[in-house]
């Protein structure tokens, strides 16, 4: 937990208190009941009381002191830190929030406890302590003290979404475990062989790349990873474009393995050997092809897109299983859920809307780090040429050539050499120096959970999650369709594993934060 301490009205120099841990949105996996926690920071005065409070319940009013708790009672130092100009006194404790059954209420296993810091001053007023995000407060902090901030105003400009409380959050009982998860529930399902039927899909792989002029290894770009950001599976990814007389496209097809032999397994994060069968071509389990079809002579039509799965046969499949459940399987309509979010599709190959594409997220993947040439490092610039090959097919969803531009700007995806960028945040997320909410949101909700398929959108662009305002719209709803974990298909994340990812994460403490307890992420 990371305080900075501020009272409207006093001394500037309350705003320099601050705290080291943990961080608002810290998870923990282990049992909640006699579990102890460190806690230390700074204060602006020296030999000053500072209390360690709990919420009673996680839905409690944070703003009715009668609400806390203390948990212990310790004293600042009586010897000083300079941070940039600005003396901070340390201060540390252990807390057991949960020290029996009989407050469990306080922390509820796989949910929410609050925390927070104050001051007992002289005059006995109390002075309660901003606190900072975990997945901002790092590279803020870093970033500010190397540019000479004083601790004050590191305080200032770093303070999070709990601004005076942090919510820890428990991992135990993911509801992806359950049972009754509807992952990929959102689209209608169909009679695959219909749609094969109707767009002619080709009966086997090898078919599906002379029907689309594949130039063969070596001449196609290849990239080897685990898809940690959707699937998490193993895929061997193989794309180029191709013209057949008026007609051109781009096709590529990949072929899925986990870390047993022709087995369809999702999320098992053995990531050495599943990477080693990719690697090696060792016992994929299916292979899924995408192509775009669009005319050379009318350029304003960008033409249909189209997906075929085929099984570790190399035969065409009706089934295209990506989760463990497979509760849902049909073509196009499973490919759709991440490719086209908003796009839908009824018997005879008739689309509402247009799939894309989606971008090769490099932050979101797994590289083999025993195998040469099948690093990162190794496979950056066959990854540039994917995205630049996606960014410059046939109409692709805005939000697909938003990121590809920004996650490799300055230089640009065309360029030799150039690299994903991590970090990448959007201009449209950037909130401001004194208000971190809106790069919390993003880089701990949105990147990691969101954006590998709601980039897809084109229609609802209020989906695409490109701007911070497309959060601020969906404010009564996101909440409801994450944190509650509701019956039937609407939930989200759709799948399995970024699901699965999402409950063992500190996404809920960010929501809560962000909608409040009525209108969105319960604790």
């Amino acid at each position: 937990m990371r305080f900075l301490k501020t009272t409207v009205g006093m001394c500037a120099l309350l705003g320099l208190a601050c705290v080291t841990g943990p961080n608002n949105g810290a998870t923990f996996g282990s049992t909640i009941i006699g579990a102890s926690f460190s806690v230390s920071g700074y204060w602006v005065n020296p030999s000053t009381t500072i209390q360690v409070q709990v919420l009673s319940a996680p839905s409690a009013d944070v703003n009715v002191d009668a609400n806390w708790q203390t948990l212990t009672t310790v004293t600042s130092s009586a010897t000083a830190s300079n941070i940039n100009g600005d003396l901070l006194y340390p201060w540390n404790a252990t807390i057991v929030p949960v020290p029996s059954s009989a407050f469990a209420a306080r922390w509820p296993d796989g949910g929410l406890v609050k925390l927070r810091a104050r001051s007992v001053e002289t005059d006995g007023s109390h002075h309660t302590a901003y606190t900072f995000d975990e997945v901002t407060w790092q590279s803020c902090e870093f970033s500010e003290y190397g540019n000479g901030t004083s601790g004050e105003n590191i305080g200032v400009r770093c303070q999070g979404l709990g601004r005076g409380v942090v919510a820890m959050v428990s991992t135990h009982g993911n509801p992806a475990d359950l049972g009754t998860r509807d992952f990929l529930g959102l689209k209608d399902d169909h009679d695959s062989n219909a749609y094969y039927l109707a767009w002619g899909a080709p009966q086997t792989l090898t078919d599906f790349k002379n029907a689309f002029l594949y130039p063969g290894l070596g001449s196609e770009i290849r990239a080897v990873y685990y898809n940690d950001g959707d699937l998490g599976i193993g895929r061997d990814m193989h794309c180029w474009n191709y013209t057949l007389g008026f007609i051109a496209g781009t096709a590529c097809y990949v072929s899925n393995y986990s870390d047993t032999y022709q087995l369809a397994k999702f999320g098992n994060n053995a990531v050495g050997p599943t990477l080693d069968h990719a690697i090696d071509h060792n016992g994929p389990f299916a292979t899924v092809a995408m192509v775009t079809q669009h005319s050379t002579i009318f350029t304003t039509d960008p033409g249909p897109v189209h997906f075929a799965a085929y099984g570790s046969d190399e035969r065409l499949a009706t089934e295209a299983k990506l989760d463990n459940t497979g509760h849902h399987f049909s073509v196009p309509s499973n490919c759709l859920t991440c490719h086209g979010v908003d796009t839908g599709y009824s018997s005879g190959a008739t689309f509402s809307g247009r799939a894309s594409f989606l971008p090769f997220d490099l932050a979101s993947f797994k590289y083999s780090t025993t195998r040469p040439g099948y690093s990162r490092a190794s496979q950056e610039e066959a990854f540039r040429r994917l995205n630049a090959l996606v960014r410059n097919t046939t109409a692709p969803a805005p939000a697909i050539t938003s990121l590809i531009d920004g996650a490799y700007a300055p230089a640009g995806v065309g360029t030799l050499g150039a690299t994903w960028n991590d970090a990448y945040l959007p201009s449209a997320w950037a909130g401001s120096t004194t208000n971190h909410d809106y790069p919390a949101l993003y880089n701990g909700v949105v990147k990691p959970y969101c954006r590998t398929c709601h980039v897809s959108a084109r229609t609802f662009t209020t989906i695409d999650f490109a701007e911070a305002t497309d959060f601020e719209t969906l404010k009564p709803t996101i909440g409801s369709v994450t944190c509650r974990t509701p019956s039937g298909a609407l939930f989200m994340p759709q799948a399995e594993h970024p699901m699965r990812k999402f409950w063992a994460s500190g996404a809920r403490a960010y929501l809560n934060a962000w909608t409040g307890d009525t209108t969105g992420c319960k604790p």
